[in-house]
């Protein structure tokens, strides 16, 4: 973690059980830009855990504030809205042929 990164106070006050507002400012960020690379997103948090960012994801109740257009009905995996109205298409066209789906679709990995 880079210290001019964040500002002084979030790296010399003691972790507590409360998130700041600088801590989820960056978490928001991280979530954005590294989705469910865990390891990513708490070294961006840069006080938090890997084990603390992962919960805090899980825990949010508003998950639409870091992806307004994401379908959250998956488990480990984001959807935008486009992917999923794809995929529907693909599997009414395709059945099961989940290789087909794939190619009409794309490939969606576990991050």
């Amino acid at each position: 973690m880079k210290l001019s990164q964040y500002r002084v106070d979030d790296v010399l006050q003691p972790i507590s059980k409360e998130w700041t507002d600088n801590e989820h400012n960056r978490f928001i960020d991280a979530i954005r830009k590294y989705r469910r690379q865990w390891e990513k997103v708490a070294e961006a948090v840069g006080t938090r855990s890997l084990e603390g960012v992962r919960h805090r994801f899980k825990k949010m109740e508003n998950k639409e504030e870091i992806f307004p257009n994401i379908a959250y009905n998956q488990p480990y995996i984001f959807w935008t809205a486009d992917e999923q109205n794809k995929f529907v298409t693909a599997l009414k066209q395709h059945g099961k042929n989940y290789a087909k789906i794939t190619e009409a679709v794309g490939s969606k990995t576990h991050s």
